[in-house]
């Protein structure tokens, strides 16, 4: 098999998943790529509209656990207050400082600011929307641990679900 590296967007890759687990099979995948990604078993034909994306050696980062950090309980909370003040195209910023975890987000006349106590000696700033971010944590298990490689900040559960965002 040839390596290559396609690129999608995350809600593709949500409605994949989905499409997956309802199939629930045990079956050889072949995989062909042209101007699109194709899929196929002997069942079914999956086509995937995305780009060709160069593969960037920093992706093994996120399979190693790095020096983590619990982070704080109330993170949800200010990521799920950020998503319900914020409309769905916003994005938040998230920075680490001076033993605190600070959101910033402003979207016309709506601007919302928070300061989240977090004793963590990382730095690290990145924007998302909140309203992605919310949803991935919705799916992952109440502790979660913060790491940071290059340029890139990972959050992920015990159960090793990982949510990765490149940073500023």
């Amino acid at each position: 098999m040839k390596p290559f590296t396609f690129s999608f967007p995350y809600m593709s890759a949500r409605h994949i998943v989905k499409a997956f687990e309802v199939y629930a099979k045990n079956v050889q995948l072949t995989f062909g790529l042209g101007e699109a990604l194709l899929i196929r078993s002997n069942d079914f034909t999956l086509q995937l509209c995305g780009e060709h994306a160069a593969f960037d050696p920093r992706v093994g980062d996120f399979l190693q656990r790095k020096e983590t950090y619990v982070v704080p309980k109330n993170f949800r909370r200010f990521v799920s207050k950020a998503a319900w003040l914020m409309p769905r195209e916003s994005t938040v910023r998230i920075e680490c400082v001076k033993n605190s975890m600070r959101f910033f987000g402003a979207y016309g006349g709506v601007s919302y600011k928070a300061i989240l106590p977090f004793d963590c000696p990382l730095k690290f700033e990145f924007e998302i929307s909140p309203h992605r971010l919310r949803s991935a944590l919705a799916r992952m298990s109440d502790k979660l641990m913060i790491s940071i490689g290059d340029g890139f900040v990972k959050m992920e559960d015990s159960a090793g679900r990982t949510v990765v965002v490149k940073r500023l």
